[in-house]
């Protein structure tokens, strides 16, 4: 497994896409302050067509389980 930055990610009309370990994930960068279990902060995701999708971010512990899993 290799880890490389996208410029992009392309979602056709009526798909999803999961953000998941493992798979396609968000790497935050040039935090200002360490994360810690429990903290929530608000993120945008950016899309060309539909907008800013604006949602809150839960920090997990390394391995635990997602919402959804």
């Amino acid at each position: 497994m290799r880890m490389r930055q996208m410029p992009s990610v392309e979602i056709g009309p009526g798909q999803t896409v999961a953000f998941k370990p493992g798979g396609l994930h968000l790497m935050l960068i040039n935090l200002k302050q360490p994360l810690r279990q429990g903290d929530r902060f608000p993120l945008i995701v950016k899309l060309d067509k539909a907008g800013d999708i604006h949602v809150e971010v839960t920090v997990l512990s390394v391995g635990a389980k997602g919402p959804s899993s």
